[in-house]
């Protein structure tokens, strides 16, 4: 059974994959005391192993860059032997082993140090084999150093013939000298998020061919998942970890350029399939043609005609992302959501692949960026699959509801109704207030209550002074403002047992149930210096000092046979003027 909700499985895969592409992508970190190799070294074609010495002195011998191929610095011609010697020294104790990192050397070496050889990669002449991929790390000795500390480092090249000009030489790939502890560290280090990425692109495979297994009708999310399990293959051959499993040099390489033929066709069908587009005869055509390149790079003897065949592969694969940007473009004009993420993940491979393209060939030294841009692929994918399949489900289950939606749409329609009705009969529209009507009524229930209970009961008349000159000075607008900062005060002010509401205009009637003469002053007093204390903004940022004048009306005797509301209010109105005309910003209680 599927599970309708993998948002937590998503959630972790995408940490693990940007977690894993940032580990992968970070540049070879140096440790304490590790130097860097890479700049311009000895060179000089030929064979000689008195070249080897120490002391052989080759200060006369062109600098080349390394890594670069020397085919690319002048020296395209050279092929058989050449020597590259450069002389190490940093800040290290006399005693300290120590460790050289030596990258891609094409197409077999030797490593020399002081003098004595020390093993390489490939096989040389007589019996020549071709290894150019293994990152090797040697160890140096102090009996291999100089007395200062320093070691002569000579490496005897072999060239194949016929190799192509990016070929020859100390190509790309970490280069460095050190401790021989950090060396190690170092190299595990870069190893350790192409691992991580490989993990990610077998689970994304598992579980979409388990979608496809599991719901029919999702053939889009088989070819992906044969497309993650095709990058997961990829990016294991692309690290050093192959070596731990295979010793088969050509094989390897083989094999890693079987999965470049066979993932473009597979891409393909998967994008078209996803989109939901018919394949025309020159795509199907292409396809083929890529899966004979497959056959061809398996039954051919050795990898040089598939290394040849690589400018083929680059052209084939431009032409099949101009015609998904085309694809995709048409897609984004017909409104496809999806296509964008889908067109990003497609530029974003093209541009990794142009890059390995000219480090392939060496026309510059950089980092590969093939396999972050299959990364940045399949969790794009991902997303973009689980999001559709997410949707699919929650159409499943919208239909299901459907019809228990609509009678819960339409109660819920007429409560809200109603309760719009009940709100503009008692509530003021401005404040948010209880009305004049409303108000009322609650004074007229509150003293009911105070009559059965024998309480005393109060209500105090609230009028903002100088409300007029607010309008007249900064506009209704303003004015209204004021009168909706005023009602929140009160509001906030008032017990939980008070009723707070718009009288009319900019008059406010604050009802103080079970309050006597002293205790309805110092409510009313404590709502005027609040409303003083402050002033209001309105406008913006323009700030309106405001103050209220207060009447206070009480019933007279709570053991009287009949309290009148009418009567209440008028004293308090008679309170409020005596306020106003003794200078406003003040209480005036109503005589008892």
């Amino acid at each position: 059974m599927v599970p309708h909700d993998g948002r937590a499985v998503r959630r972790a895969c995408v940490a693990t994959a940007l977690l894993a592409m940032l580990g992968a992508c970070a540049p070879w970190g140096r440790g304490a005391g590790v130097i860097a190799l890479a700049g311009p070294w000895a060179f000089q074609a030929g064979d000689n192993l008195a070249w080897a010495a120490p002391e052989f002195d080759s200060s006369a011998w062109p600098r080349l860059q390394v890594p670069m191929s020397w085919g690319r610095q002048g020296f395209h011609h050279v092929t058989g032997f050449a020597w590259y010697r450069v002389r190490v020294a940093g800040p290290w104790a006399a005693d300290e082993i120590l460790g050289v990192q030596l990258g891609k050397v094409e197409s077999a070496y030797e490593v020399f140090i002081g003098g004595r050889a020390l093993g390489g990669v490939g096989r040389l002449p007589p019996d020549p084999q071709a290894n150019y991929d293994k990152h090797t790390v040697f160890t140096v000795g102090p009996d291999l150093r100089e007395p200062d500390g320093s070691f002569m480092l000579a490496l005897r090249v072999w060239r194949e013939p016929g190799s192509a000009p990016g070929a020859a030489g100390p190509v790309e790939g970490p280069f460095f000298a050190g401790p021989l502890v950090r060396i190690v560290e170092q190299g595990s280090r870069g190893e350790t998020g192409l691992l991580a990425l490989l993990f990610v692109f077998l689970v994304a495979a598992v579980y979409h061919l388990g979608l496809r297994v599991m719901r029919p009708g999702t053939a889009d999310y088989g070819w992906f998942g044969l497309l993650a399990i095709e990058a997961a293959l990829y990016c294991f051959f692309r690290t050093q970890w192959k070596y731990e499993l295979f010793d088969d040099f050509i094989l390897m390489k083989k094999f890693e350029h079987f999965l470049l033929y066979a993932t473009v066709p597979t891409f393909v069908q998967f994008i078209w399939v996803f989109f939901r587009e018919p394949f025309s005869k020159w795509l199907r055509a292409t396809q083929a043609i890529l899966l004979i390149g497959c056959a061809v790079v398996i039954v051919s003897p050795g990898i040089a005609l598939a290394r040849r065949m690589l400018p083929f592969l680059y052209v084939m694969l431009a032409v099949l992302i101009l015609a998904l940007l085309r694809l995709i473009y048409r897609r984004i004009r017909a409104g496809d959501r999806e296509a964008r993420a889908v067109g990003l993940a497609a530029v974003l491979v093209a541009l990794a692949f142009s890059n390995d393209a000219l480090v392939e060939r060496n026309l510059y030294v950089g980092p590969r960026y093939g396999v972050y841009g299959f990364g940045v692929l399949v969790l794009g994918m991902s997303l973009t699959l689980a999001y559709r399949f997410q949707r699919a489900l929650g159409d499943v289950e919208l239909l299901r509801q459907e019809l228990e939606t609509r009678v819960e749409d339409r109660t819920r329609e007429l409560s809200a109704a109603y309760r719009r009705m009940e709100e503009l009969a008692l509530r003021d529209g401005l404040t948010g207030l209880l009305n004049r009507r409303a108000l009322t009524d609650q004074a007229m229930a509150g003293l009911a209550r105070a009559k059965r209970k024998q309480h005393p009961f109060a209500l105090a008349m609230v009028d903002i002074d100088h409300f007029k000159s607010v309008n007249d000075t900064y506009g209704h607008a303003a004015g209204d403002q004021v009168l909706s900062q005023l009602a929140a005060r009160l509001t906030a002010a008032v017990r939980a047992s008070d009723n707070v509401g718009r009288w009319g205009g900019e008059e406010f009637l604050v009802l103080l149930p079970e309050s006597d003469r002293e205790q309805a002053l110092v409510a009313a007093e404590r709502l005027r210096t609040l409303i003083e204390a402050a002033p209001m903004r309105v406008e913006g940022d323009i700030q309106v000092k405001v103050t209220v004048s207060i009447g206070v009306g009480l019933s007279r005797d709570p053991h009287a046979s009949a309290i009148v509301l009418d009567t209440i209010i008028r004293t308090a109105d008679d309170a409020l003027y005596q306020a106003k005309a003794a200078g406003r910003n003040r209480v005036v209680v109503a005589a008892t």
